[in-house]
């Protein structure tokens, strides 16, 4: 499920002059890798770059110099050893040789077989990602979404398929002890956004609920979920244990299916805000992507920060 070699090259032909790439390894102790690939994160979030994943190696595709270097250092203390680090123009050849000797991606499922196998069969540690959000002006985290990790696959439906599959782990790990100690550290005191297939949380068990107000979680489904006939019955459950609901959408225009319902829309926002009705404790948007236009950091929408 990594990026094919051309995704790779394609984005290095549209980086300015003095962009760096940087190669980390991958790394076998679990904790080690999710504290390098946030290191990595932060530096294409502040220095205008692309974190790629890659078999035996993550990429930071074209940061800033600046922002690099830090990562770079900062992966030095972590792992003892600096990553590999290419300039462009000046080291294309270096890194397209590098390139080169990179062992190709597994190929991609095309059926649901296949993509079942796929999904039982990655590391826990890959299943889920973890990200954190402000709201208003100020950047500090104030919320986390766990979510399903985002699987590259052209068809939609099975794009589906495996957010169903991966958010059912991710429930398990959450109410199993052996296993919650392998997903993302979550932060205490944070409000939680967690990701749910369509049938909700298995059992009718609100993991997680409990708390009120402006620091009730909510609970993020698919907007397929609105079709379901048992949807308002799974609205009212999550509202009695104390949840908001809210739904996932790869398109902000999606706000206009929810006008009315009292439900949270989380999206990639556009460059104009759309009509958002106030929505009492709730957020009204939630932003989604790093690329966040102003309006995003008004009072009750929350918008992506990095880790």
């Amino acid at each position: 499920m990594k990026p094919a070699i051309s995704d790779v090259r394609a984005t290095l032909r549209a980086l300015p002059p003095d962009s760096l790439v940087l190669a980390m390894p991958d790394l076998p102790d679990p904790m080690a890798r999710r504290i390098a690939l946030a290191f990595l994160e932060d530096a294409a979030a502040q220095g205008g770059g692309h974190v790629m994943p890659w078999p035996r190696a993550q990429l930071l595709l074209g940061a800033a110099p600046g922002a690099a270097a830090r990562a770079g250092e900062a992966l030095h203390r972590l792992i003892g050893a600096r990553p590999t680090t290419w300039t462009l123009p000046s080291e294309a050849a270096e890194l397209d040789d590098w390139l080169d000797r990179l062992p190709a991606p597994a190929p991609q499922p095309t059926t649901l077989v296949a993509l079942e196998a796929h999904c039982a069969a990655l590391p826990m540690e890959e299943v889920a990602r973890l990200t954190f959000f402000a709201e208003g002006p100020d950047p500090r985290a104030v919320a986390q979404r766990l979510a399903p990790a985002d699987l590259p696959l052209e068809d939609p439906d099975l794009r589906a398929q495996a957010r169903a599959l991966l958010c059912r782990r991710v429930l398990a790990a959450l109410t199993d002890p052996a296993l919650r100690g392998r997903l993302p550290a979550m932060r205490p005191g944070l409000r939680l956004l967690l990701d749910l297939p369509l049938a909700g949380l298995p059992g009718g068990r609100m993991v997680g609920g409990g708390r009120g107000g402006r620091d009730a979680p909510i609970a993020l489904l698919p907007l397929a979920a609105l079709a379901e006939p048992r949807f308002p019955a799974l609205a009212q459950g999550l509202a009695a244990a104390g949840w908001h609901t809210g739904f996932v959408s790869k398109d902000a225009e999606a706000a206009g299916l929810l006008v009315g319902g009292g439900y949270v829309l989380a999206a990639p926002p556009p460059a104009a805000p759309p009509a958002l009705p106030p929505l009492g404790d709730a957020p009204r948007f939630i932003a989604l992507g790093r690329d966040i236009p102003a309006w995003c950091r008004a009072p009750g929408l929350l918008w992506e920060v990095p880790a």
